[in-house]
């Protein structure tokens, strides 16, 4: 975590000031000067199960229109996630996962209820403040990769830190080493055409380490490539879980993904009715002896996403 804590980076951004029992660590700075810190990668070690939560919804509800037209997408759910945790949130179309999903991201807000990020209470926070917690602490992985076409595998993954204010040197090391890390060294200078599906959703996942995120977020992150890929990335998720420690929240809709985490959240008509650790994550043993996590492709056969 950072030397800065999570209060302390937001609270000069437009914070409303620290909700009640917010942690004491709460920066009295009433303004920002200059780049943030970033957030130090945490411990290899897994969370213990009383660790404090990282994430915590409190009774949280989210509703759209009024009255008769009034749509409860997600309905008083209570949802804890600790450091260092892989959740998989599952649920049918119009569940609420997507919903959540946006809150725990700062896209959204609660309508009712608490939403608490490392201790601070995020719906009391302004837009500027939470647009800082996005973008010091918080990786979004997409199911369309959202890699920028004229730009190489380098200038992708440099993309936000641009916006965290580094210095252009530091930028590419980080970018490099965050690379070298999803197994893509010595492919920093080619573009998105010249890499498969598989390989540009790790330019993806590069891109959101290089910051040095607490929580990884995300969205269907196979949903664009074949069964072969898809393994290849979650044991890459399962790889960044558990020896950077980062806490991972992946949104799916197949059990078959799902399985790959180590706990699993299911979400009907805006409610949390499952709640469970999965005991045997799927690829665990080859992600633990690093047979195929963070090895480069060598082709493209099969693949949703390829382009020759």
């Amino acid at each position: 975590m950072a030397s800065a804590s999570v209060s302390g980076t937001v609270s000069g951004a437009g914070a409303a000031g620290p909700a009640a029992g917010a942690p004491a660590r709460v920066a009295a700075a009433s303004t920002v000067a200059g780049p943030l810190p970033d957030a130090a990668p945490l411990p290899e070690a897994a969370p213990l199960p009383e660790a404090a939560p990282l994430i915590e919804f409190r009774h949280v509800s989210r509703l759209y229109g009024a009255g008769e037209t009034e749509v409860r997408a997600l309905d008083d759910v209570d949802l804890t996630i600790r450091r260092g945790e892989f959740v998989a949130i599952m649920g049918p179309s119009g569940s609420g996962k997507s919903t959540a999903m946006n809150i725990i991201g700062c896209l959204d807000r609660p309508s009712l209820g608490e939403y608490r990020f490392d201790g601070v209470a995020v719906q009391d926070l302004s837009q500027d403040a939470r647009a800082l917690l996005r973008r010091h602490y918080l990786g979004f992985i997409f199911q369309g990769f959202n890699l920028l076409a004229r730009s190489s595998a380098l200038e992708n993954v440099e993309l936000p830190l641009i916006y965290k204010g580094l210095p252009r040197a530091e930028r590419a090391a980080r970018a490099r080493a965050a690379l070298e890390k999803v197994g893509l060294a010595g492919r920093e200078s080619h573009d998105p055409s010249q890499l498969s599906g598989g390989q540009q959703q790790r330019v993806a996942i590069a891109r959101a380490l290089a910051g040095s995120p607490m929580v990884m977020l995300a969205d269907e992150p196979t949903g664009n490539l074949d069964s072969q890929r898809s393994h290849e990335i979650l044991l890459l998720l399962q790889e960044l879980n558990r020896k950077e420690g980062i806490t991972i929240v992946m949104v799916t809709h197949e059990p078959e993904i799902a399985a790959y985490a180590r706990r699993l959240v299911i979400f009907t008509d805006g409610r949390i009715t499952r709640d469970a650790p999965v005991e045997r994550p799927a690829g665990a043993v080859g992600c633990e002896t690093g047979d195929t996590a963070g090895a480069p492709e060598s082709g493209t056969p099969g693949e949703k996403g390829a382009r020759p």
